[in-house]
């Protein structure tokens, strides 16, 4: 993941090791960033641990996979209806004019609204960067 596809505020997986020197993952809020370092030597990003408070240090940034749990955590809400198009099955999630897509078959994402927008989206962080681009607001767990 590079950290020009990322903003302060997007949500996703630190990487650290744990007492026994195994690498494990939990979901982190982006606090800083910087391409060139400044946050200190060798830094380019900062992570706030939503899951567990006891890490401080991460090693890697990974994106955290889109999925039907991430889309309801954010306020979408789900059709209660699986629909079919040419043997394909998908589910729509919406919220406000926007809709999300899940081609369940596939698990592909398709981000749309009512003007023929539609933009596949596979993370966490993508998802909210689209929506603050097109919306202005941040995509916030409720």
């Amino acid at each position: 993941m590079k950290i020009k596809e990322l903003r302060i505020g997007n949500l996703v997986y630190g990487v650290f090791e744990d007492d026994e020197e195994n690498s494990n993952h939990s979901v982190c809020l982006v606090t800083g960033l910087s391409e060139d370092q400044y946050l200190g030597e060798g830094w380019n990003f900062m992570l706030e641990n939503m899951e567990r408070k006891d890490v401080e240090n991460y090693f890697e940034m990974k994106p955290i996979p889109l999925t039907q749990e991430w889309l309801l955590k954010f306020g979408f809400e789900k059709d209660n209806e699986v629909d079919e198009i040419d043997g394909m099955l998908f589910v729509i999630f919406y919220i406000g004019d926007y809709i999300v897509e899940h081609w369940i078959s596939e698990d592909i994402f398709n981000f749309t609204d009512d003007c023929n927008l539609k933009v596949q989206v596979s993370s966490v962080h993508q998802l909210q960067n689209l929506f603050f681009c097109l919306c202005g607001k941040e995509l916030t767990i409720k």
